[in-house]
């Protein structure tokens, strides 16, 4: 009788227990990892043609590194430049994936904005008041 007393007891103390909360999983599944730059296109009000600059162009080879834990290793010709934070987060009007990091003076540097990943290719689209800039990175196997 006392057995029957405990096991209730434990087992609706078991059952009254809140759940654990599992890690919220990541809002752009895939971004982590190695990323190779392929290529910027700017556009601003008034230009004939679209900007391009990629590798050949700059002589700059950046990669970057995304790390789960929200940190990222920006890197120009196989040299670490730098270690920042970053986020991506949903806008709450449209629900579309923004990614979002701090600009510094490199050039070429991470641009901020839309982010979406299709296959092996990550693009990031960043608009400004009358200009908007794409990049396109290619993941590194």
């Amino acid at each position: 009788m006392l057995f029957k007393a405990l096991l209730s007891i434990f087992l609706a103390t078991l059952l009254h227990c809140p759940p654990q909360h599992l890690p919220a999983p990541p809002l752009l599944p895939g971004l982590a990892g190695k990323w190779r730059w392929e290529k910027n296109i700017f556009q601003t009000r008034g230009m004939a043609q679209a900007q391009v600059s990629t590798p050949a162009s700059t002589g700059i080879d950046m990669q970057v590194h995304f790390f789960n834990s929200n940190t990222l290793h920006l890197y120009h010709n196989q040299q670490l430049v730098q270690t920042k934070p970053y986020g991506v987060y949903q806008t709450v009007d449209s629900h579309e994936l923004m990614f979002e990091t701090s600009r510094s003076q490199l050039s070429p540097d991470l641009e901020t904005g839309l982010v979406a990943i299709s296959g092996d290719t990550l693009t990031i689209s960043g608009g400004y008041n009358d200009a908007g800039a794409q990049q396109t990175w290619i993941r590194v196997q």
